[in-house]
């Protein structure tokens, strides 16, 4: 993770740390975390090994130490809550990225008074239900009954045409700002009117279908290869290779400390 080496804090910030890291931090902190995690088991398939408890254990010893940086006295600084889910989504993807890369590796330890126990663990290494033609044929017909339930729920909302252009355009692997204003010829603020309706409606898709929707924008065609997580307002940013999640707002947190529903949508609003 961070390369930065711990530093000694100061006692007024100890101070302020403490008394802004209260039950109610934790518990948003942690209810994120389980819902981004969830959000990727869902859409990878993979098995976590760690949970939320540490994820959201490892953002705090590492703002208490300096490692991730949290001012309160900066102009504009973010409430802590708010940082922590910043540095859990960095440490989640982070961890994620590396298992997609990783899939010939056993997630099983070998037991090596077990003569069959390297067989065993290759076969599970090599396991992944994704490259299985049933698994394959089961993910087909999630990708077409979720864009079916965003195309029939945009359709049922007034105005929806820019909302149904924009599912089209994003069904067949145009994703990110600057793809779907050069293939639709919009000006910005028509996009990110469409981009804003778009994250609204999926906030309404059921779980298994919104994690069939990631998976199939996470390995659209038009995204080999090309950074369509790199994309500013409307959608809300992510960290992508060794960037670090400061530089991107956090998702399913308002300025107030509610969860806003963005729920599992993070890699949709995205891509949209």
């Amino acid at each position: 993770m961070p390369a930065k080496k711990p530093i000694e804090m100061s006692a007024e910030w100890m101070a302020r740390f403490r008394s802004e890291l209260t039950p109610q931090t934790q518990g948003i902190a942690l209810g994120y975390c389980e819902k981004l995690i969830g959000a990727h088991l869902q859409a990878e398939g993979i098995e976590d090994l760690r949970c939320a408890h540490d994820y959201v254990s490892a953002a705090i010893l590492d703002t208490m130490q300096g490692v991730r940086t949290w001012d309160p006295d900066r102009v504009n600084a973010l409430p802590l809550y708010r940082h922590l889910c910043r540095v859990i989504y960095s440490r989640v993807y982070h961890d994620r990225h590396r298992l997609k890369q990783q899939r010939m590796r056993s997630y099983h330890e070998v037991d090596l008074d077990d003569e069959n126990s390297v067989e065993v663990a290759m076969s599970l290494a090599r396991d992944d239900e994704r490259r299985r033609p049933d698994g394959a044929v089961m993910l087909k017909e999630l990708h077409t009954k979720a864009w079916f339930w965003l195309r029939c729920a945009a359709t049922a909302r007034p105005g929806s045409a820019d909302l149904v252009t924009l599912i089209d355009h994003l069904e067949v692997g145009v994703t990110g700002e600057p793809a779907v204003r050069g293939a639709t010829g919009w000006p910005e603020q028509r996009y990110k009117n469409a981009a804003r309706r778009f994250a609204n409606l999926v906030r309404a898709m059921p779980t298994e279908l919104l994690a069939a929707i990631q998976e199939a924008l996470a390995r659209s065609p038009a995204n080999t290869g090309a950074d369509w997580r790199k994309t500013k307002g409307t959608e809300i940013g992510a960290p992508h290779g060794d960037e670090d999640a400061t530089s991107a707002d956090v998702p399913g947190v308002d300025d107030d400390g509610h969860d806003d529903s963005w729920g599992d949508h993070e890699d949709l609003r995205e891509a949209a």
